[in-house]
């Protein structure tokens, strides 16, 4: 896809601004290339202006710009950025403020990402206009490396074709067995079930679009482990998942259900752990992009008071199906911590009818 971006950028920056911009173009989407192994296309919500005079004399002014020469500088861009690519390769950049992209498009190469409409566009501007480039793959960006949102899509295909049905080889024995298949209540320790068919569901979905490291507990801390580490090569982006659950399980012997079970309460004490990983990841990756991600498996079901339950009803069975559950505002305002993702494990009764 960025090869096709090029290409048919380069024929429409040619008509334009002759040899010299196509000369300008390359200097353009090479410096956004290396911004996005850095930061991804959605870290910059108000947007990215990569910009390359053709004239003589730069477009930033030296007093309120900065230079970009280190991979942590380029991190600390805001959350809306002009960068201007110089004659000798360096960049400078600044906030993004009132600017005028299409007067600057009369003198210079132009890329510009937008995320006004909340699912990200990018085009080169021109002096006649823009020229946008559909990305069939669905993500914002046909130059930069999925990473995040592919991660994010990954995520959303395991909930609805393995976990919802119990149709991964690994997560089929976190349930006990009831003698009906019913999916019930988790055996004892299901977390480290979970945490196992994830890690291997990332492993196989994300590894043929770009070389990926997927590891378990990987410590951030002195103290604990996150669960599940995601690191993409050619950049600096990692992706930190907390996995939690939340129903019952079985004691010890496996024979009887515990005396415990866990509830909203457990899903948010996630919460302030991967808060602490995320602060750690930043004093031990410096100059990287972290997202964290709380994982909640729900294999809550109403009414399973022991082992092995008699009847059950669908309305018991798939009363929490919809109920998200409750984080009482403590899910934290910043940018690096994404929105719990639960993940409902669907019982196997039948669901019931709305009334």
């Amino acid at each position: 896809m960025a090869g096709i971006a090029e290409q048919l950028f380069e024929v429409h920056v040619e008509r334009a601004h002759g040899a010299p911009g196509v000369e300008r173009l390359q200097a353009v989407l090479a410096t956004v290339k290396r911004i996005y192994r850095v930061r991804s296309p959605q870290s910059f919500p108000e947007g990215l202006v990569v910009v390359a005079s053709i004239a003589p004399g730069g477009v930033l002014d030296p007093s309120v710009s900065s230079q970009l020469d280190t991979a942590y500088k380029l991190n600390s861009l805001s959350a809306g950025a002009v960068v201007e690519v110089m004659a000798d390769g360096t960049a400078r950049g600044r906030p993004l403020g009132s600017d005028d992209i299409n007067a600057m498009a009369l003198s210079a190469v132009v890329y510009w990402y937008s995320n006004a409409s909340g699912d990200g566009t990018e085009a080169i501007v021109l002096p006649d206009g823009h020229v946008s480039v559909p990305n069939p793959n669905g993500y914002p960006s046909a130059i930069a490396s999925p990473t995040f949102w592919e991660l994010e899509d990954s995520l959303s295909w395991y909930h609805e074709r393995l976990a919802s049905k119990g149709t991964c080889k690994i997560l089929k024995t976190v349930w006990a067995d009831d003698g009906q298949g019913r999916r019930l209540a988790f055996v004892n320790h299901p977390e480290i079930i979970m945490r196992e068919s994830l890690a291997q569901h990332l492993r196989s979905s994300l590894r043929d679009h770009q070389a990926i490291r997927v590891n378990e507990e990987q410590n951030q801390s002195e103290t604990e482990p996150v669960d599940i580490e995601v690191t993409w090569s050619l950049t600096t982006h990692i992706a930190l998942l907390e996995v939690k659950w939340v129903g019952k399980c079985l004691e010890e012997t496996n024979t009887r259900l515990a005396s415990y079970s866990y509830a909203d309460s457990r899903a948010r004490e996630g919460v302030p752990q991967l808060s602490g990983y995320l602060d750690d990841a930043y004093e031990r990756n410096p100059g990287h992009e972290v997202k964290g991600y709380l994982v909640v498996f729900d294999g809550r079901r109403r009414g399973i008071s022991r082992w092995q339950p008699g009847a059950v009803s669908g309305n018991d069975a798939w009363y929490y199906e919809n109920r998200e559950i409750d984080y009482r505002g403590t899910i934290p305002v910043r940018d690096d911590f994404r929105p719990p993702v639960r993940l409902f494990l669907e019982p196997r009764l039948p669901r019931p009818t709305a009334s």
